[in-house]
């Protein structure tokens, strides 16, 4: 209580003298009081029935009620409302009996026992506002202790369950309260072991937080749990006592096994699979050999016998025969071109990767070099900006930037000046990787068609207008797919094509 802080008080004293001067006195002490003067039994009676007040005085004696049984009644109807009373010298023998009736404080009437008053009506205040602070706080703890999802205990250092909360009786499935504090937390774990090396812990510690345990239910089935401990030490400095906490995480543990199952199971399948694949791959080279010498020594066959029936016996067969014989040779070659392409197309999937930093315009000029043929006699004019170093093997990337830029030359042919032209795109998804173009003036495509293009044997030309196997760029994408990049393709019919593709940079992103 302040000293400004209005406090009511009921003031019972039926000596009208004796009044006056008490109130007179409370009122020089405590300018704030609000005195409610009370004179007799009935009075007093009308009193309680009202309320209201903060505080109660009692001058004894009093002529029309007992001074105990008015202390009584305060007590009876308002436990926490504070009862001072006021008495002559010598009524020690009352003051007792008023205790044990409830009275809070005693205070002799007299002018030298008067000047502890505001301490005595200070004092019983705050005495009963902490008392009362105190039961709201336990009653929301309690509601919290009795309400909470999870479990919560108290344990004597030896090990007993001193209190649980309903949660934690329901978690290991115990009939009630009782029934579970007649076990011990030793009882309760799992595993001694573990129970003993946590305990140990706690005691060192002096708290455990986050410790996954295992306990028995009630049936004798496992519950896991995280476990939060705290140890309580009294004044001497040992342990009075354990609080903590406990989560169920059954179903957690349960999900993670599950996890971990399904991952052995997958792994599993991965590995059978896995050599399903290397088998298939084992059949796939020996169908490649099957394909390299036994399909190829025929083709040769076709070829070279037509080529000398058309050198050593031309005289002797007609021009028909002969274009006949022609037409046989063109397609052994053709059909030789075609097995060629396949068994480059499916060793690229088993050669291995080797990668290393590549510098793509060094790339750029071999690939050019080797194309020399397909360019001689014609206009043809190339220009090459500035490119990165890349992380790649050289062979593979050299096959793809050759395939692309065979591609420039085989679908510029019918330009009176053909225009390719390669460099490095500005915008890009990922700036570790860099995006290199080939651009043509050739004939383009249709883009309605433009998800064909990478397929194997998937052509947007006739075979009469533009040579090929349609293998080309399903050989590009498989270069760059298994270098973590992609190949796309922007073009309109008749006004050129751009082919892009995205291949990772080298760690030091230098550019040459």
């Amino acid at each position: 209580m302040t000293q400004d802080e209005p406090c009511h008080v009921l003031f019972l004293d039926d000596n009208p003298e004796d009044r006056a001067w008490l109130a007179g006195e409370l009122a020089r002490a405590l300018p704030a009081l609000r005195l409610w003067e009370i004179e007799g039994g009935e009075a007093f009676a009308a009193a309680l029935e009202r309320g209201g007040f903060d505080l109660v005085v009692i001058n004894h004696p009093l002529q029309t009620v007992d001074s105990l049984d008015a202390v009584r009644a305060v007590k009876t109807r308002y436990p926490e409302i504070p009862v001072l009373m006021f008495a002559g010298a010598g009524a020690e023998q009352l003051a007792v009996a008023g205790m044990k009736a409830g009275l809070d404080d005693y205070v002799v009437t007299s002018q030298e026992a008067l000047a502890r008053l505001p301490l005595a009506i200070r004092t019983a205040l705050e005495r009963t506002r902490a008392q009362r602070e105190a039961r709201e706080y336990h009653a929301r703890f309690q509601a919290l202790f009795e309400g909470a999802p999870v479990g919560i205990y108290r344990a004597s250092p030896a090990g007993q369950l001193l209190e649980v909360n309903p949660a934690m009786v329901e978690m290991l499935g115990y009939p009630g309260r009782e029934a579970l504090l007649e076990q011990s937390a030793a009882d309760l774990h799992a595993d001694p072991e573990e129970h003993a090396r946590w305990q140990g812990l706690a005691a060192r510690e002096g708290a455990v937080r986050d410790v996954e345990m295992r306990f028995r239910r009630r049936d004798g089935s496992l519950l896991w749990t995280q476990n939060r401990t705290r140890a309580i030490y009294d004044q001497g400095g040992r342990i009075a006592y354990y609080e903590g906490v406990l989560q169920d995480i059954t179903e957690r543990k349960q999900a993670e096994q599950a996890i971990r199952e399904l991952a052995g199971e997958l792994e599993e399948r991965v590995r059978r699979r896995t050599e399903e694949l290397a088998a298939a791959n084992r059949e796939l080279e020996a169908f490649s050999y099957s394909v390299s010498h036994d399909l190829r020594s025929p083709l040769r066959s076709l070829d070279g016998f037509s080529r000398i029936l058309l050198e050593e016996h031309a005289a002797e067969l007609s021009p028909k025969a002969q274009r006949y014989l022609q037409t046989i040779r063109r397609n052994a070659q053709h059909m030789g071109h075609l097995v060629d392409d396949l068994l480059a197309f499916s060793r690229l999937g088993r050669q291995p990767l080797r990668a290393e930093p590549v510098a793509l315009a060094a790339v750029v000029r071999e690939a050019l070099w080797n194309l020399t043929p397909e360019r001689e006699g014609r206009n043809v004019e190339i220009q090459v900006e500035e490119l990165p170093v890349c992380l790649g093997d050289p062979a593979l990337l050299r096959q793809a930037l050759m395939n692309l830029l065979s591609n420039a030359l085989k679908f510029t042919r019918g330009r009176e000046k053909a225009e390719i032209h390669l460099g490095c795109a500005s915008e890009k998804e990922d700036p570790n990787e860099a995006v290199v173009f080939v651009r043509d003036n050739g004939v383009g495509f249709d883009m309605r068609y433009a998800d064909k293009l990478f397929g194997v044997f998937q052509r947007l030309h006739r075979a009469d207008e533009y040579e090929g196997t349609g293998v080309g760029l399903a050989i590009v994408q498989r270069i760059l797919h298994r270098h973590g990049g992609r190949v796309w393709a922007k073009a309109e019919k008749d006004r050129g094509a751009t082919f892009f593709f995205s291949v990772p940079l080298a760690p030091t992103q230098k550019t040459v």
